[in-house]
């Protein structure tokens, strides 16, 4: 819970497995977590795993109601990485913190509050926004 809601941010840049993470996190925080960035109006610039594609609508039915919301699908920009890309480990770029969170077998999360640190993940990861496709 530890995200951007204020009227401060406006963007937030995430690579991010949606179907894994969605999986760990649960429908009801998916809903709530978006339902937040809204009321802020957070636009969020998603990279998805390749194998995310068509998540949408070979989910589970309380999955695909949350993949409708207003709050699940205004204010982002996807891409979808490049096929032979993988990771377990994602990360969310948002003010001067950056989320790493585990959708693998370990399962954490932590947390680095640094601008500089942000600053520089940002940087890479508009490297991997650049060979994704929308």
């Amino acid at each position: 819970r530890d995200t951007m809601w204020h009227a401060g941010c406006k963007e937030s840049f995430l690579m991010w497995p949606t179907r894994e993470m969605v999986d760990v996190l649960g429908s009801e925080f998916s809903a709530w977590h978006s339902n937040q960035r809204l009321k802020y109006k957070v636009h969020l610039y998603i990279i998805r795993k390749h194998s995310d594609l068509g998540m949408e609508k070979d989910s589970s039915e309380p999955l695909k109601q949350l993949y409708k919301t207003e709050g699940w699908t205004k204010y982002h920009s996807v891409r979808t990485a490049p096929k032979n890309i993988k990771w377990d480990m994602s990360y969310w770029i948002y003010d001067d913190k950056c989320l790493f969170a585990s959708g693998g077998t370990e399962k954490f999360a932590l947390i680095v509050h640094s601008r500089e640190f942000a600053e520089t993940m940002k940087t890479l990861w508009r490297q991997m926004w650049n060979v994704s496709k929308a």
